[in-house]
C-alpha cells in the first residue's frame, strides 16, 4: 500500500515539475534546488515503515522524478516555441480568414482553427487577445519575443 502511495506521490511529482520547467529558466533559479528538498523528506515519511536503504532509495528517487519531470517540461516548451516559429504564420492567416468570413474576430485561437505549439500540461504558448481595433497574436521565449497582429505579420523582436 505505501508504494502505490509513493508511486502516486511521484507522478505526482513529475506533473509538477514538468509545469514548472516548461518556465523558461526555471532550472537555473533557486527553486529548482529548494523543492526536490522539501518533497525528499515527504518520500522519507511515506516509506517510514520500510527499512532506510528503502527510504534514502525513495529520496533519491524523488529527486530524480523531480529532475526528470523538469527536463521534459523543458522539452515540451522548446519543442511548442520551435512549432511557433514554423507555424504562428498560418494561425495567422487562420484568424484572417475568419474575420472575412465572419465578420468579426474570433473569441478564441480555437474558433478560428486548430491550435499548434501545444505542451502538456498547459496547453498553447500561443497568447491571443482581441482590442478595440482587432487583436494581438504572439509567444515568446526568454530572449525573444513573437509578435503580430490585424496590422502586421508576426515577428521576431529582441
Amino acid at each position: 500500500m505505501r508504494f502505490a502511495i509513493f508511486a502516486a506521490f511521484a507522478a505526482l511529482v513529475f506533473i509538477g515539475a514538468m509545469a514548472l520547467g516548461e518556465e523558461p529558466l526555471f532550472a537555473l533559479t533557486p527553486l529548482a534546488f529548494i523543492v526536490p528538498l522539501l518533497l525528499a523528506p515527504i518520500a522519507l515519511l511515506i516509506l517510514r515503515p520500510h527499512r532506510w536503504p528503502v527510504r534514502i532509495a525513495g529520496g533519491i528517487a524523488i529527486f530524480a522524478t523531480f529532475a526528470l519531470g523538469v527536463m521534459a517540461g523543458d522539452a515540451a516548451r522548446r519543442r511548442a516555441f520551435n512549432e511557433c516559429v514554423g507555424t504562428a504564420w498560418r494561425v495567422q492567416l487562420g484568424i484572417d480568414d475568419f474575420h472575412r468570413r465572419a465578420g468579426r474576430y474570433p473569441a478564441t485561437l480555437a474558433e478560428a482553427g486548430e491550435v499548434p505549439c501545444t505542451r502538456f500540461p498547459r496547453g498553447t504558448i500561443l497568447r491571443y487577445e482581441l482590442t478595440e481595433s482587432g487583436y494581438n497574436l504572439g509567444f515568446r521565449d526568454f530572449l525573444i519575443h513573437w509578435r503580430g497582429s490585424e496590422r502586421e505579420p508576426i515577428t521576431a523582436h529582441k
